[in-house]
């Protein structure tokens, strides 16, 4: 029986490095990034059983977010609906299952022990993790929220979506969010520090093998240096292919610490609105505040940034929303947003 594990984190805080060094085990398929859990799992939430109808849906809308991402994957989906069609899953745990086995890029494996999957966006739906895998595994990734925005702020892959520090502060919700599930649900959730992920690769590792049920592997370190996710099959532009190459490049190279910090350079009004509004949840994680910043620059800060906040939360709600539309309304809307 597969047993399932997700990163949950907020995105450029590292999943991407974890999954690739994961993926490196014997045991392990660590997917890449993907939206159908999301998806599928809320349009066809109500259904009960599926047919041959219903499977030629999901496989034709497999990729209906995220198509960018699809390259990565290297699927076949004509040889996921004949999988389908022959085993005809009545549950979406079954249905999905199929799908995470029809991988067939980087690292894939016939028969894992183990499926690990990643996706920021988890992060705003948790509730369909648990309805599908109650019992799987949550590995909770986070990273100091300044070095984050950092490496986020010329990250703009959206339309419309406030970009720079609007960015950075929502880094404090998601990890909010985390660690009240973590809280809640600690049995079956262990918490990995981006930073000590970098400065003691081997023992991390070697815990969340264990928090698995595994065996740590020293060689699934290397993996990721010879075994490269491609991206270029997809349907998408060369831009687009060029951006995701760069914004993951990092993950499939050798492991340094020079990241570490890098907030340290930056301008003090900008660890300022930072610190203003994430170093309580920051703490929490073990990250302390840099500044002491008076009531009226806070009081300053809050009115400039209102306007973009309110913006960023609105056309958030919005895109978590848009899950419950028609297939072709969401089609629609992400063929315009992107």
């Amino acid at each position: 029986m597969i047993e399932h594990a997700f990163i949950l984190s907020a995105g450029r805080s590292g999943s991407t490095l974890l999954s690739n060094l994961l993926n490196g085990h014997t045991q392990i398929l660590s997917v890449p990034e993907s939206v159908f859990l999301i998806l599928i799992g809320i349009k066809f939430r109500h259904k009960s059983g599926f047919t041959e109808k219903d499977y030629k849906a999901i496989v034709a809308n497999l990729w209906l977010r995220k198509s960018e991402l699809k390259g990565a994957w290297n699927q076949n989906n004509e040889e996921l609906l004949k999988v389908l069609s022959l085993r005809k899953p009545q549950s979406l745990a079954e249905l999905f299952n199929c799908i995470y086995l029809s991988y067939n890029g980087v690292g894939s494996k016939p028969n894992p022990k183990v499926v690990v999957d990643k996706n920021p966006m988890y992060t705003k739906h948790l509730k369909v993790i648990e309805r599908y895998y109650p019992n799987s595994k949550k590995i909770i990734l986070v990273r100091d929220y300044r070095d984050r925005y950092v490496s986020i702020r010329n990250n703009q892959p959206y339309k419309y979506i406030p970009a720079g520090i609007i960015r950075g502060i929502v880094w404090s919700k998601r990890n909010k969010v985390l660690h009240t599930y973590y809280t809640k649900y600690s049995d079956s959730c262990m918490i990995v520090k981006y930073e000590r992920l970098i400065t003691d690769t081997d023992q991390v590792l070697s815990e969340v093998c264990s928090f698995l049920g595994l065996e740590f592997q020293p060689t699934m370190k290397d993996f990721r240096l010879h075994f490269k996710h491609d991206y270029s099959p997809s349907n998408i532009s060369l831009n687009e292919q060029e951006f995701l190459q760069d914004m993951h490049h990092l993950s499939s190279q050798p492991i340094t610490d020079e990241r570490i910090g890098i907030w340290k350079n930056e301008e003090i009004e900008t660890i300022e609105k930072l610190e203003l509004y994430c170093a309580k949840t920051g703490m929490k994680f073990g990250y302390q505040p840099s500044l002491q910043i008076s009531k009226y620059k806070k009081s300053v800060i809050r009115i400039k940034l209102l306007p973009n906040l309110v913006k960023g939360v609105v056309l958030s709600a919005i895109r978590k929303i848009s899950f419950y539309l028609p297939f072709r309304l969401q089609k629609f809307l992400v063929n315009h947003f992107r």
